[in-house]
């Protein structure tokens, strides 16, 4: 009996540890700026009329120049405030310096930056701005910080825009899995291997959290009863 309580707790703790690195993940991920989908849906913001953020040169400051950069669009929104595509550019700006923030250890900043990120984005998205790059980095910095209820609700908007998105399913699989809800994370964990190519990084990531799902779901043995 001993034995098998040791079993369940060790189990306990690897559900609970596994949940608890969720969020540390999604950080790395923001911190490295692997959100592709992110990246490209606003590199197509721009293809279409958007106004890219100041390129610093490969010798320039780049968060001072991103910080230029923000001073002059909020000076800019002050004298557009109903200009969605543009309060929504500022979030992505700010999404740019949180990351280069946190890549340089500088924490506070950071957060700061991502605070601002969502807040613009949310705000642009309210007002009609609808791009799925934009509800998703406002469902990762949701995710990020923990808000549970508003990171479902912008990644299930997202997936109304763009359902073939397998990062999109990979990251919403990995916020469902952190809330306990790992049958609908496996379901688009699932996704992912339909719809991403086989060597992809998204399918080698799904894979190894389908197979860590499935361990953390394993019943537990009995121990075989000792002869006294």
């Amino acid at each position: 009996m001993k034995q098998e309580k040791t079993e369940t707790q060790k189990k306990k703790t690897r559900k609970k540890n596994v949940r608890n690195t969720v969020y540390l993940l999604v950080a790395l991920l923001l911190v490295g700026g692997l959100v592709l989908s992110a990246t490209f849906g606003f590199i197509d913001f721009l293809a279409r009329g958007g106004q890219p953020p100041m390129d610093p040169g490969a010798e320039g400051d780049q968060l001072a120049a991103l910080r230029q950069r923000i001073d002059i669009m909020e000076q800019s929104l002050e004298e557009a405030p109903g200009d969605t595509d543009l309060l929504a550019e500022l979030g992505y700006v700010y999404y740019q310096a949180a990351m280069l923030s946190w890549e340089r250890g500088q924490g506070a900043e950071g957060e700061q930056y991502a605070r601002q990120s969502k807040d613009r984005l949310m705000e642009a998205t309210d007002e009609g701005f609808e791009e799925p790059w934009a509800t998703l980095i406002v469902a990762l910095l949701s995710m990020y910080a923990e808000n549970q209820e508003l990171a479902e609700e912008y990644f299930e908007r997202t997936l109304e825009m763009d359902d073939e998105d397998p990062e999109v399913h990979l990251y919403y699989g990995i916020y469902l899995s952190s809330v306990d809800k790992v049958e609908l994370a496996r379901e688009h964990w699932k996704r992912v291997l339909d719809l991403a190519d086989e060597d992809s990084r998204f399918v080698q990531a799904a894979e190894m959290y389908l197979e860590e799902a499935e361990q953390l779901e394993e019943p537990v043995e009995s121990p075989e009863p000792q002869e006294e």
